[in-house]
C-alpha cells in the first residue's frame, strides 16, 4: 500500500526562513536610495558590455560621400520572409556605388596610423549564379594608393519553395541572401596617418555593376613574430626551453 508523500518537519523552518529572508529583499529594494543605486550600478554595466578590439569600425553611412553616391536604410519592417542587403548590413544601411567617380570617404579618428583595413562589401553575383570578380580602388587623402581584389564567390545564397538547402547559388531557385563578403588588405606605402582621410572609389577600372559598402574597420597590427623553433630534444632531456634558430626544410619531390 503505497503512502501518501508528507513534506519532512525539518524542511519546514528552512522553507520560512527562506521566505522571510525574500520579503526583507522586497522591502529593502523598494527603498528609493538603493533603486536609484541599482539603476545606476546597471546603466554603467550596460554601457561596459561588448569585447574591446584592436580595430576601430568606420560605418559606411557615417562617412563622407560624394560623386553621386547614394546612402540606402531599412526604413521599415520588411514585409516578406526574404532578406535584402539593408536587411543585413550592419546598422541597416550602406552606401552604393554604383556610377564612376562615386566614393565614401572617412577620416582616421584613431590616433593611431593604419596599415591594414577590412572591408564589409558586396558586389554583384553572375548570372548563373557562383559569384564575380571586381576590384575598387582606396584613396588616401585624395591621391590613388592601390585597388582592393573583391569577389561575390561566396555570397548570394537563394532560397524559395523546395530550396532551402543553405547554400544554393542557383538564382533560379529563389530570393537572394548572404550579400555582404569581406574583404582586407595591408596598406600599401605609407600608413594613412592620424588625421588623413581615406576613400573607396568607383574608376573606370572597378568594373562591377555595384558595389555596397557596409564597413570598414580599420587597424595598426603589430609586426609578426620571429620565427624560431624549439629543442624539443633538448627538452626531453629535461634541459629548460632553449630556442635555436629556424631550419629551412628541404623541398618534397614527387
Amino acid at each position: 500500500m503505497l503512502r501518501k508523500f508528507r513534506q519532512p518537519i525539518e524542511f519546514i523552518p528552512v522553507i520560512a526562513q527562506l521566505k522571510r529572508r525574500a520579503t526583507k529583499i522586497r522591502t529593502h529594494v523598494l527603498h528609493p536610495v538603493l533603486a536609484a543605486t541599482l539603476l545606476l550600478v546597471m546603466a554603467k554595466a550596460a554601457y561596459a558590455v561588448g569585447a574591446v578590439t584592436p580595430f576601430t569600425s568606420y560605418e559606411a553611412e557615417a562617412g563622407t560621400i560624394g560623386g553621386g553616391a547614394t546612402i540606402v536604410s531599412l526604413t521599415s519592417p520588411p514585409t516578406t520572409q526574404f532578406s535584402s542587403p539593408a536587411l543585413e548590413a550592419s546598422g541597416h544601411a550602406y552606401v552604393e556605388l554604383t556610377g564612376v567617380g562615386q566614393f565614401v570617404q572617412w577620416t582616421n579618428t584613431t590616433g593611431q596610423p593604419i596599415t591594414f583595413i577590412n572591408v564589409r562589401e558586396s558586389i554583384p553575383d553572375a548570372p548563373a549564379g557562383g559569384g564575380i570578380t571586381a576590384t575598387l580602388d582606396l584613396y588616401v587623402n585624395g591621391v590613388f594608393r592601390r585597388a582592393l581584389n573583391l569577389n561575390s564567390k561566396q555570397t548570394w545564397i537563394y532560397e524559395g519553395n523546395n530550396h532551402y538547402q543553405g547554400n544554393d547559388q542557383n538564382p533560379a531557385d529563389g530570393d537572394p541572401r548572404v550579400f555582404f563578403d569581406e574583404a582586407h588588405t595591408f596598406i600599401t606605402g605609407a600608413p594613412i596617418s592620424p588625421g588623413s582621410t581615406f576613400a573607396l572609389q568607383k574608376d573606370p577600372s572597378n568594373t562591377a555593376a555595384f558595389y555596397y559598402i557596409d564597413v570598414i574597420d580599420v587597424e595598426n597590427p603589430p609586426p609578426p613574430c620571429p620565427a624560431r623553433q624549439f629543442d624539443f630534444d633538448h627538452q626531453l632531456r629535461g634541459g629548460g626551453p632553449t630556442i635555436t634558430p629556424p631550419t629551412v626544410l628541404p623541398t618534397a619531390t614527387r
